[in-house]
């Protein structure tokens, strides 16, 4: 019987789909639906921009964070659910519960564990979440696809586990049980060099990856090997990122493959105290690092979608939470003061005026420099600065990537202060920068010679300065001004400086009275109130 090739599809396209449901559905299931019991995608987002971050650390510890913990707590007794509708999102809670403990308690639990003692929550936390990450029947490349971020827990649970025991071993304190499976214990030199490019964001190169794998010692260790597998998957898929290409190439792939079989071969726990920084690079392989992302208005943007260069990096800070955001929303991220404020400033630009004029500075990955591009081009001119060169050097990528000519955009590299300040830094990413003395230095001022529409100011504690070095451009005219408050001091500065110029000056929906700009706790109280770090000052004759 020979069958048209019509029905030939229809029927292998059947056989697909009964597989895909004859397979276990416990924890291949994507879990992009909301539940009566849980809302998964939007817990799957709060925990993708958090990644990376301690939530044992008050200093990092945000509103998303306390949600998270609650719904976290919540289910403490649920962990061996047979009836849950997302094990993949329960397992990733689980992981981060136990990232959110501290180095002792872990330690605690890993000896109880070890001495088959276990008698607590945490113990039995930690036995089953490694149990049920050995036995998952999604793939590492399946857990990557799905972009729950259970190797960052994971990462970070190892990472404080291995510290806790380097720590007692220096000490001589009482130690856990504490060697690696295989034979792990040989020169360290390798291991350093990887943990290095882990903490550079460096890619690590085929020569070196090809002379670790010869090498006998790392062979006998497990997870050495899985190492290296991982950061080789990472070069083709750094490579294939670099070529704006989505689907993971088959080289890709297997070497995710060969690194998973080595783990799941062996299964020990005690995998979690290797000092090789696996979990790292297995997280890191999950951060992507050139995002697709759509672009979000009120009215109908000129271009849909963007390329984004993010930070491959975890959120060791607040900046760098920016790139955990943007990979979770899959949107181009910007501060909806700026957005909303740009859309009035263009609903009464005045007719005679071909282009709007807008300036960023502190435009990190250019962030908002790119959202108006795509929004507003070609009726729109762009400038944004950034002094990070890492990051500036990701704006530079998108917009050649976007196809924006000079003309709609500009992505320009210095410091922008007051020019009598120039040599004070307020961003601690580039106090520690051994490039700052190389990065130019310029004022609003020098590189703007004609009336602003919009300026953007967000510089980590110098918006002030930057302000301080644009008086012949406020002279000139500047419709509208958004500026970051990094605190309440600097606040008052900034606000005090557009007052004086005539400027409606708000912070969310309370309006600030030029007359109470005395004392910086008159802003703290607004900031408190309103939840918002971002001032909007508008000149009545210059905005409708």
């Amino acid at each position: 019987m020979h069958w048209h090739p019509m029905f030939l599809g229809v029927r292998f396209m059947l056989v697909a789909v009964v597989r895909a449901w004859a397979r276990p559905p416990e924890d291949w299931w994507p879990c992009e639906l909301a539940t009566g019991v849980v809302d998964w995608p939007k817990l799957k987002k709060q925990m993708q921009v958090i990644a990376g971050w301690d939530p044992g650390k008050s200093a990092m510890m945000q509103q998303v964070h306390i949600d998270l913990l609650v719904a976290l707590w919540g289910r403490v007794k649920e962990w061996h659910r047979q009836d849950t509708d997302c094990p993949l999102g329960e397992l990733s809670f689980r992981w981060q519960l136990l990232a959110s403990q501290t180095s002792q308690e872990l330690s605690d639990a890993f000896q109880h564990i070890s001495e088959g003692t276990e008698d607590t929550w945490i113990d039995s936390l930690m036995k089953s979440a490694w149990e049920d990450l050995m036995s998952l029947s999604a793939t590492w490349q399946e857990i990557v696809e799905s972009r729950w971020p259970i190797f960052s827990a994971v990462a970070m649970t190892a990472g404080k586990l291995s510290g806790r025991r380097s720590h007692e071993q220096r000490t001589g304190g009482a130690q856990v049980v504490n060697s690696e499976p295989g034979d792990c214990k040989h020169e360290e030199e390798t291991r350093r060099r990887f943990e290095e490019l882990l903490d550079e964001d460096l890619i690590a190169s085929p020569k070196l990856l090809e002379s670790a794998l010869a090498t006998e010692w790392v062979r006998r260790c497990p997870v050495a090997v899985a190492t290296v597998y991982v950061l080789a998957a990472e070069f083709h898929l750094r490579a294939r990122e670099d070529g704006l290409l989505l689907q993971p190439s088959e080289a890709e792939r297997g070497l995710l493959r060969r690194a998973e079989g080595k783990i799941r071969s062996h299964r020990d726990m005690r995998l979690l105290l290797s000092s090789w920084p696996l979990w790292r690079a297995l997280d890191r392989f999950t951060c992507s690092g050139v995002i697709n992302a759509t672009v979000v208005s009120a009215s109908p943007p000129a271009k849909g979608w963007l390329w984004l260069f993010v930070s491959r990096a975890r959120a060791a800070d607040q900046d760098l939470v920016v790139s955990n955001r943007i990979r979770a929303d899959r949107a181009v991220h910007c501060p909806r003061e700026f957005t909303t404020l740009m859309e009035r400033v263009a609903q009464s630009q005045h007719p005679s005026r071909n282009k709007l004029k807008v300036v960023e500075v502190g435009a990190h990955y250019g962030d908002c420099s790119l959202w108006a591009s795509a929004v507003f081009s070609p009726k729109v001119s762009c400038v944004g600065v950034e002094a990070d060169p890492s990051r500036w050097e990701r704006f530079q990528r998108a917009k050649v990537a976007n196809r924006f000519e000079d003309d709609t955009l500009l992505a320009l590299h210095g410091f922008v202060a007051d020019p009598l300040q120039s040599s004070v830094v307020h961003d601690p990413s580039l106090q520690e920068s051994q490039y700052f003395r190389f990065i130019p230095r310029l004022t609003v001022d020098g590189i703007i010679r004609e009336p602003v529409d919009v300026l953007k100011v967000h510089t980590n504690g110098g918006e002030h300065l930057v302000l301080l070095g644009a008086h012949a451009t406020f002279a000139r005219g500047v419709r509208a001004v958004v500026v970051a408050v990094f605190n309440s001091t600097l606040g008052l500065r900034s606000a005090l400086f557009l007052a004086k110029r005539g400027y409606e000056v708000r912070i969310g929906s309370q309006r600030l009275q030029p007359g109470k700009l005395r004392r910086a706790s008159y802003i703290g109280k607004i900031l408190e109130a309103e939840g918002r770090k971002q001032m909007v000052g508008t000149h009545p004759r210059l905005v409708s």
